[in-house]
């Protein structure tokens, strides 16, 4: 299958390579039945930037 596309910037190129990869995992994600809009191995999002140490582990101290 080919497709023939308008000139695209070089700094935009990247988007074209990618596309075709990223819509055949998702298919083959459906096929097999794997959610694609989830995480497999961390369900969770870590929002602090000391990750998942707690605040006796890992936090810095302010001195003041």
């Amino acid at each position: 299958l080919v497709f023939q596309l308008p000139a695209v910037p070089p700094d935009w190129q990247f988007l074209i390579d990618i596309i075709p990869a990223q819509l055949a995992a998702e298919r083959l994600a459906r096929l097999s039945g794997v959610d694609c809009d989830s995480f497999r191995y961390c369900s969770f999002i870590v929002e602090d930037e000391y990750g998942l140490l707690s605040e006796e582990a890992g936090t810095p101290k302010d001195k003041k």
